[in-house]
Order: C-alpha cells, then sequence, then structure tokens
C-alpha cells in the first residue's frame, strides 16, 4: 500500500510538471523608439517607430506639439505574433509598431522627448530621441516637369500629360542608410497636391499599387551627372477654360 501510495505521490508530481512545461508562457513587455534617419531637411520627413512587445492591452501613443515640428499618424499599425517551442517550453510573443511623420518647417535640432506607455504588466518609458534638420544650399535635391505632345489646344480638347519628377536619394552617412525609391515617394505622396494627376494617383492607391520609381542618371545645377530616383505619372486632361 505504501508502495502504491508512493508511486501515486510520483505520478501527480511528474504530471504537475508536465502541465507547467506545456502551459505557455508570456514575454516581459518593453517599448523602443526609433528613427528612420536622425538627419534631414526642412520639409522633408523622417519615420518615428515605436514597437510596443508583447503587451496584451495598450493604447496608441500620444505627442505633444513640438515647436517647428509637423507630426503625424503614418497609417494603421503593424502587429506580429510568434510561438517558439524550446526544449518541450513553449513561450508566446507579439508586438505592434506604431509609425509617426516628423517634419520639420525650419532649421534646427529637435528633441522629440520620452513617452510613457501603459501596458499590461507596468509601465514603460523611451528615451528621448532627436532630429537634426538643415535647408539645403543647392537646388539639385528635385526636378519636376509636365510634359504634353501639344502646346495649343481648345477649351474641352483632352491632351495626355506626364509628370516627371526627379528626386536625390537620401543617404544618411553616419548609419550608411540610402532611402529607398519607393520609401521616398512615400515620404513625398502624402502631403503633396497633385492637382490633374491625384486621380491617376487615386486609382492606383485603390488598387494597391505604388510609383516605384527607378535610378536614373541626370546631370544637376553644376552639370555633372549624379543619381536620382524617377517617377513618372500619366494623366489626361481638359482645359475648362481658355489662357495659359
Amino acid at each position: 500500500m505504501n508502495q502504491q501510495n508512493k508511486f501515486f505521490g510520483i505520478l501527480t508530481i511528474t504530471l504537475a510538471f508536465a502541465c507547467l512545461a506545456a502551459a505557455p508562457s508570456q514575454a516581459r513587455s518593453d517599448v523602443r523608439m526609433q528613427l528612420s534617419s536622425q538627419e534631414t531637411f526642412v520639409g522633408m520627413p523622417v519615420t518615428l517607430f515605436i514597437q510596443i512587445e508583447n503587451a496584451e492591452s495598450t493604447s496608441p501613443p500620444a505627442f505633444q506639439e513640438i515647436d517647428g515640428l509637423d507630426i503625424r499618424t503614418d497609417g494603421v499599425p503593424r502587429r506580429s505574433s510568434r510561438v517558439s517551442i524550446i526544449n518541450g517550453r513553449r513561450t508566446e510573443s507579439s508586438s505592434v509598431t506604431y509609425s509617426y511623420q516628423f517634419t520639420p518647417r525650419r532649421e534646427g535640432t529637435f528633441e522629440i522627448p520620452s513617452i510613457t506607455v501603459e501596458t499590461s504588466d507596468g509601465t514603460r518609458r523611451t528615451r528621448p530621441v532627436r532630429i537634426s534638420a538643415t535647408t539645403s544650399e543647392t537646388g539639385d535635391l528635385m526636378f519636376a516637369e509636365v510634359a504634353g505632345q501639344k502646346e495649343k489646344l481648345y477649351v474641352g480638347q483632352p491632351i495626355d500629360l506626364t509628370l516627371r519628377i526627379w528626386l536625390k536619394s537620401y543617404r544618411d552617412q553616419k548609419h550608411n542608410v540610402t532611402i529607398s525609391a519607393s520609401d521616398m515617394w512615400r515620404m513625398i505622396a502624402k502631403q503633396t497636391q497633385w492637382g490633374a494627376f491625384g486621380e491617376t494617383l487615386e486609382k492606383m492607391a485603390s488598387e494597391g499599387k505604388s510609383n516605384r520609381g527607378r535610378e536614373v542618371l541626370r546631370k544637376d545645377e553644376n552639370g555633372i551627372e549624379r543619381s536620382y530616383y524617377l517617377y513618372e505619372v500619366e494623366a489626361t486632361y481638359s482645359p475648362k477654360s481658355a489662357g495659359q
């Protein structure tokens, strides 16, 4: 009888450990804040990413107004989850990433203060980050033109137009990072009034398409060939009144 009690005692302990091993564990929550670049030009936005890990519930971070900076959210947050099993132990982790656009309106160094995020297992606080903005001393960062096949037409007569934009790729020398053509386009597309080309771009957006552009060489104001991203947008336009 004692041997039987001893057996059931060992079995109970073994089952208890097995249940503990099978039960999923949740990693500790954490918050990180990171900039796409610490250097930019006046009018050129940088993206701030805030990643919150392993928080069961959290509210979107809020920023106070910063003198000289325009701040706006950059779409819906991205969410991801992962499950790993190591030596029979199951661990679940998840993350949500918020992104914001910070656009300098003037030259200077701007500090984005630390933010406090309330998570399910406590309060987390980020470190402040800084942005340096300068005004370009040259006019070769961007070129734009609208081309059509006719110079004269009648009121109501349609004409096919092509908008061409050349953007000099932005490079962060400190971190050896170059912004891609698609990211450069995304940065300017949201804050530009496109006029006759707006309908074309809205249709592209509704179809999930993006103007990815391509890398080309063109001469800058000093006649030196440099690398640019070239974007083209086509539209049909009909003038509603006489004039240029």
